[in-house]
């Protein structure tokens, strides 16, 4: 019992001693464990100091001008869009192409105003008796005379679209041929076609028959005169024998001579012995010609083959420039043809306007006449008036969307930069939305932002402001032109407005900053050190305390106001400052007021 009552004695003394042990340590050591689980900050004096004061503000460049380039209300078809966002554009350059001439508008106007007139005419007509026969006969006469023009203009009816299609294939044929002939120089310039091998061939066989239907006529007088000819070589042959000469030029000679001889002594033959010589012989003379002439034909084929296998892309080429040059023959007939009947058209459109204008003379004498012989009731009377007050209206309205109409073509009516394209091929307009959007680069371009009142009274109208997030772009310039009332912020704020020049775009964003007043202050911090939040601004400042660990620091919050800032520091003041206040500017873990911290070493 003894033996086990000093082995408990003895556990409870070693237990004793590692607790005192690590006790120990930790009391010497526990400010160097505080320390470690302490944000660091870095900290600066704030004292006096000289402000460049800056006013920095951010806005939106927009276009001093911009275009919008709209239909003046009328619905259209768009039926090809030739520019993007992006494009500069000169004056007169190609924007969209319509599909018709008349807009949807115009041609309602137009048909409401014949229905009126239509029924103008039919309430003078149904008010008239058989005393006006001879005007309703001249009335009649004047409608067939208007029916007959408006059949001619319908039929001569050609699309200020259709036009210009065909006149864009005209040139784009006109492009392709030009390029096909540049491209055959090029490459070599003339060369040998299809047409020309199979020409040349054709030449061979007609030749190779024109030599078969001499043969035939030959093999026929050989025949005929057998044995004139065989007595005629007999004898020649023996003659040139014995002369002991050869060839056949002396052949021939010798039976030329027999034949003569023969011809003048009256040997028997059924012609006459030379006819039977010159037929022969000519046959024979011709075989000789015509086999040199076709050998001659066969060689210039044969050079032809060789070329036009050396120049298989100039023939494709010269293949290509045919068929582009019979499909520009094809597309200039055509366009030929619509611009003639838009001629057509144009007279038919100026025969009707007279007949209507005719037969609207004759209706109104008419109904005139009736009323001054009194064969027209008021109500009669009222109706027609009504109806000329409607017809009026209608012509108005007609010719205002006559005067505003546009071509089948859009260009652009300024030079500048299109910002917008709002529509795209295939689609109505709808009249008085914009089409594109033409911004003016000479006009220049603005930004403006807003300030305080106290702001604006830094800076004045001609001071030059720096351009300082625009990094990636080009060379800007920013002048401050105007300082203008805030509309909402009235009697508290102002806007500050800048012109602006260089390479600058319309919707981009730009910081700007303004304004080169110095200042002495006798508290300035880094910018750094500036914080914010509900309340407003504040700094961290660093107080500090001793205790038995050693000393302590503490973040203590001041509220302070910014009066003037530059790119690195700003001058502040506060109630609590006490002046040379030790500033935190950094910190390696979030700070808030209270919060114990640790200085950065060194």
């Amino acid at each position: 019992m003894a033996e086990e009552s000093v082995k408990k004695r003895g556990w409870v003394k070693n237990a004793a001693i590692i607790f005192l042990s690590i006790l120990l340590v930790l009391t010497f050591f526990s400010n160097t464990i505080l320390n470690r689980s302490l944000p660091e900050v870095a900290v600066e004096y704030a004292q006096p100091g000289t402000i460049t004061a800056k006013i920095r503000g951010t806005g939106t460049v927009s276009a001093n001008e911009s275009y919008q380039v709209t239909l003046n209300g009328q619905t259209r078809e768009v039926r090809s869009v030739a520019v993007q966002a992006g494009d500069a554009v000169a004056p007169g350059d190609l924007l969209f192409t319509l599909a018709d001439t008349e807009s949807e508008e115009l041609k309602a106007a137009q048909n409401q105003l014949e229905e009126l007139q239509y029924q103008y005419r039919e309430a003078v007509i149904d008010g008239s008796s058989a005393d006006y026969a001879a005007e309703n006969r001249k009335i009649e006469q004047a409608q067939a005379e208007l029916n007959e023009a408006l059949a001619e203009r319908a039929d001569n009816e050609v699309s200020e679209s259709a036009l210009f299609a065909a006149e864009e294939e005209v040139h784009d044929l006109t492009q392709e041929v030009a390029e096909y002939q540049r491209e055959i120089e090029a490459a070599g310039g003339s060369s040998v076609t299809s047409s020309q091998l199979l020409s040349a061939q054709r030449a061979i066989e007609d030749k190779e028959a024109e030599i078969q239907a001499n043969m035939d006529a030959l093999t026929a007088a050989e025949t005929r005169y057998a044995n004139e000819w065989s007595s005629l070589r007999s004898e020649a042959r023996a003659r040139m024998a014995a002369a002991g000469e050869s060839g056949d030029a002396k052949l021939r000679g010798y039976l030329a001579q027999v034949a003569s001889e023969w011809d003048r002594e009256g040997a028997e033959g059924s012609e006459g012995y030379m006819t039977v010589y010159t037929t022969i012989t000519g046959y024979l003379d011709a075989a000789d010609a015509l086999d040199l002439e076709l050998a001659r034909l066969e060689e210039d084929y044969h050079d032809l083959v060789d070329e036009y296998e050396e120049s298989a892309e100039v023939n494709e080429l010269n293949e290509r420039l045919l068929r582009a040059q019979s499909d520009l023959a094809d597309a200039q007939a055509e366009y030929e043809d619509l611009k003639a009947k838009r001629t057509a058209w144009s007279t038919a459109n100026e025969a009707v306007k007279t007949a209507q204008a005719t037969l609207d003379d004759l209706v109104f004498s008419l109904s005139e006449q009736q009323k001054e012989d009194g064969k027209t009731t008021a109500k009669h009377d009222l109706s027609l008036e009504r109806l000329r007050g409607q017809i009026a209206d209608a012509q108005e309205e007609v010719a205002r969307l006559q005067a505003d109409s546009v071509d089948a073509t859009i260009t652009a009516p300024v030079g500048g930069i299109v910002t917008a394209v709002n529509i795209t091929a295939g689609n109505t307009t709808s009249g008085s939305d914009p089409l594109a959007v033409i911004e003016v680069p000479d006009m220049g371009y603005s930004l403006s932002f807003a300030v305080t009142n106290e702001q604006a009274s830094k800076v004045k109208v001609g001071d030059m402001a720096e351009v300082s997030n625009y990094y990636w772009g080009g060379n800007i310039q920013a002048q401050l032109v105007a300082i203008r009332n805030d509309p909402e912020q009235p009697g508290r704020g102002r806007l500050l407005q800048f012109a602006l020049s260089g390479e600058v775009e319309t919707g981009s964003s730009l910081t700007l900053s303004v304004g080169q007043q110095s200042a002495e202050y006798s508290s300035v911090v880094p910018n750094s050190a500036l914080r914010s939040d509900s309340n407003g601004d504040f700094i961290l400042t660093v107080t500090s305390k001793q205790t038995p660990l050693g000393t302590r620091y503490t973040a203590t919050r001041v509220d302070v106001q910014v009066l003037a800032t530059d790119d690195t520091r700003s001058a502040i003041s506060g109630a609590a400052l006490t002046g040379w206040d030790y500033v935190i500017t950094t910190a390696t873990k979030p700070v808030e007021p209270g919060m114990l911290v640790r200085l950065v070493e060194n």
